[in-house]
């Protein structure tokens, strides 16, 4: 058993410092200059945001199956760092863009199945404080963002669809990167959103007081109160960070999606998403026959019932 561990530890010493090396050579090959005349997005970059356990993973599965769109799958998630090189000389083939809908707190199964491609973000934000706001950012490293999704948006021929939750907490710096993009805001009811980040943080950590995912920049405040109640303040926090970049962008690039109403009719709320991506001249609708009519929708109480109770009346209390 020893010996299995130290192999397994060589091995990853072995592969994952040429990994490294080969992903910082295609960033640089990505985020090179632009030249003249290629400042401009053929396709505005749509993003999934919102707060974790909220139905993004699905919603990410069910628009890679309606829509004629580029994304980020599991294999770019391991070379991360020329994304634009991949979609151009390795795009997904269209046989594979249809997802069987299943996934586990965001993981997805399958070579060309959905992927929120963390490490291509952390090439250009920091990982810790997770909350980057306008002016914190390293002007280099946005410029170079700009760079890499222009080329990207360029290399697919269709928009790009990024579903990387942590963006709703850099949503700043992104605008400055590209004024243009498009943003997909999932929702959830509070109190079954909340519900199930206690279950994950259960299930994960065995602990209900442990956080887990998105750290909005409320976080040390937030640390300090009860389960119950970060929870519900962690969803709130984040959706006031997306509403005030509202503001900024303009409610014209944001599209709101109910989880609940996405379970119960999903054709239909890709129907209102195809009008929302009309209205910005993306004509990209492929077939509506690639989702069931309804997911199911769980709202059924998993974690203990004294918790569960301490949860329903804080919401109930706050609203």
């Amino acid at each position: 058993m020893i010996i299995k561990k130290v192999a397994k530890k060589v091995y990853r010493l072995i592969t994952n410092k040429p990994h490294q090396w080969c992903n910082r050579i295609l960033h640089k090959l990505e985020t090179r200059p632009l030249s003249d005349g290629e400042d401009d997005f053929p396709f505005s970059p749509i993003f999934i945001i919102g707060p974790p356990r909220s139905g993004s993973t699905l919603l990410f599965q069910v628009m890679v199956n309606v829509f004629d769109l580029n994304y980020t799958t599991n294999a770019d998630a391991f070379w991360y760092g020329g994304l634009s090189l991949r979609k151009r000389f390795a795009p997904i083939p269209r046989s594979k863009k249809k997802t069987d809908f299943s996934s586990s707190h965001g993981k997805t199964r399958g070579r060309f199945a959905p992927n929120e491609c963390g490490e291509y973000w952390y090439q250009f934000f920091r990982r810790k404080p997770q909350y980057v706001s306008l002016g914190e950012e390293n002007d280099g490293k946005m410029k170079r963002l700009r760079c890499s999704l222009l080329r990207i948006a360029e290399a697919g021929g269709v928009p790009m669809l990024f579903k990387n939750m942590n963006c709703a907490l850099r949503l700043g710096p992104i605008y400055q990167a590209c004024p243009g993009a498009l943003y997909i805001v999932t929702h959830r009811e509070l109190l079954w959103n909340s519900h199930s980040l206690l279950q994950v943080r259960n299930k994960v950590y065995g602990d209900y007081s442990k956080w887990w995912s998105m750290e909005p920049k409320e976080i040390d405040d937030l640390e300090k109160l009860p389960p119950e109640k970060q929870v519900v303040e962690q969803v709130r926090a984040i959706h006031r960070e997306i509403d005030q970049q509202r503001t900024q962008a303009g409610v014209a690039h944001f599209f709101d999606v109910d989880y609940e109403e996405l379970c119960n009719d999903p054709k239909r709320v890709m129907k209102s998403m195809n009008d929302f991506f009309e209205q910005h001249g993306m004509q990209i609708l492929s077939s509506l026959d690639n989702v069931p009519d309804s997911f199911p929708l769980s709202e059924k109480c998993r974690v203990e019932v004294s918790l569960f109770d301490r949860l329903r009346n804080y919401v109930r209390a706050e609203v």
